[in-house]
Parts: C-alpha cells; structure tokens; sequence
C-alpha cells in the first residue's frame, strides 16, 4: 500500500521531519529533514508490512510547536 505523509507546523521556521517505525523494529527517518521547508514537509512510500507503524516527529530547528500530521493512503 502507498502512503503519504504531510506534516505542517504553524510556525514557518519550524523543520519537521519524522521517524517511521516499521511492525519489525526497523526504523527510518521518513520524511527526512532535508525535504523540511516553510514549516512543511512531505513524503510517499510505501507500507508493505501487517501490524502496528509508530510515527514519531522531531523538529530540526529545535523551536517546538503544534505541527498537524495527515497520513492519506494513495491508490
């Protein structure tokens, strides 16, 4: 299945970028920070795994504040 992950901070300096943590343990840093910009950031992957993903967000600029996550499965 292939998802899209979109995070969107209020603040415009805000870098947000995730880690996804895949059913096996696996970890990877999806979207990564590189790809933040304008408070923005956003990836497509694919799920390819049956149980339970944990995203966990960070954000590069250290500045902190509400970020609004959407997760939208593609067809």
């Amino acid at each position: 299945q292939r998802v899209q992950i979109l995070l969107s901070a209020s603040n415009t300096a805000v870098q947000p970028y995730a880690s996804l943590q895949y059913p096996d343990g696996t970890s990877v840093y999806n979207p990564p920070i590189n790809t933040a910009a304008n408070g923005a950031n956003q990836t497509e992957i694919v799920i390819n795994q049956a149980g339970q993903y944990t995203l966990t967000l960070f954000d590069g600029s250290n500045q902190g504040g509400s970020v609004s996550v959407k997760v939208v499965v593609l067809k």
